[in-house]
């Protein structure tokens, strides 16, 4: 829930001075997460480490980065599933706006997507977020940086 006061305090500013950054808000940090690194390797051959927050059970996956508002010093979370699917995410009780990358069984790269916040009051009016074929593994990383990581066509993603 303190995300949530954190989201609707940012638009504050004409209120005698008070606005987000001058606001004490503690950090939120993903909890009873499993953390782990993976290597990406980008269209043009090179490879680098990146630290995750790791959701692969039905709970962790339901949970995912509600309410968090500081990754704790890792790149981003990933969603790990038992098969492949084209089951689809949204951003429900999420404040921060993320981007979504989505890998196959061979954590060959399939699609990405912009996801904004959805801070209504039940998730059904928050927008659905899926690639057009099935996938294994997706990453979630705040705005604008899978193009910092090299996610994109013709990346690969390995896991440990």
């Amino acid at each position: 829930m303190l995300a949530a006061v954190w989201w609707a305090l940012a638009g504050c500013g004409d209120d005698g001075g008070a606005t987000a950054t001058s606001l004490p808000v503690e950090a939120v940090v993903p909890v009873g997460f499993d953390r782990e690194g993976v290597t990406i390797t980008t269209a043009d051959g090179r490879q680098q480490t990146a630290s995750v927050w790791v959701a692969d059970s039905t709970d962790e996956r339901g949970r995912g980065l509600m309410e968090v508002t500081d990754l704790g010093g890792a790149s981003g979370m990933l969603f790990v599933f038992d098969t492949e699917g084209v089951g689809r995410f949204y951003m429900w009780q999420t404040p921060m706006p993320l981007d979504i990358a989505f890998f196959a069984a061979d954590g060959t790269f399939v699609g990405s997507a912009e996801m904004a916040p959805c801070l209504e009051p039940t998730a059904a009016a928050c927008e659905r977020y899926a690639p057009d074929e099935p996938y294994l593994l997706a990453l979630e990383v705040p705005a604008g940086e899978l193009d910092d990581l090299g996610v994109g066509p013709g990346a690969r993603i390995t896991r440990p």
